[in-house]
């Protein structure tokens, strides 16, 4: 076998493995892009409107918490609508379902009399579960 010939070989070999390469890439990214328009459709509403407009809600008024409803009903509806999830990526299911079922608890159990720095922990502590939330999606959307 002469230097061409093996030359000739290496050159079919790559050009192979190019092509190999370049089928999974693109697979690879296909997949992504319908992987981000599930989330997009499951979520964008919810974590764009529902959920800002529901923390707007929540009032302070003489010594008493009100007004978590419409935080608790955007966080179910987003735990309900990310039941899909639970059958395509059990794993960011189960951290959503967990963060969300903990925001909701945190804000049926703060709910009523409650002193003004405790209301500012509260808020503080709210923020915080929130930003893990959204923390969580998007980590796993651009994955």
């Amino acid at each position: 076998m002469s230097v061409s010939d093996i030359l000739a070989l290496l050159a079919i070999l790559f050009s192979v493995g190019g092509v190999i390469f370049e089928v999974y890439n693109s697979n690879k990214m296909n997949r992504i892009t319908l992987e981000n328009k599930y989330y997009e459709k499951i979520f964008d509403d919810i974590l764009l409107y529902d959920i800002p407009k529901g923390r707007e809600y929540l009032c302070y008024v003489g010594g008493k918490l009100t007004g978590t409803k419409k935080l608790q009903i955007a966080i179910i509806s987003l735990r309900k609508n990310a039941l899909f999830f639970k059958y395509n990526n059990l794993e960011f299911y189960n951290q959503l379902r967990e963060i969300s079922f903990d925001i909701e608890d945190y804000l049926i159990n703060n709910e009523g009399e409650i002193a003004r720095d405790e209301y500012v922990k509260f808020e503080k502590e709210l923020d915080t579960k929130l930003e893990d939330l959204y923390t969580i999606i998007s980590t796993y959307s651009v994955k």
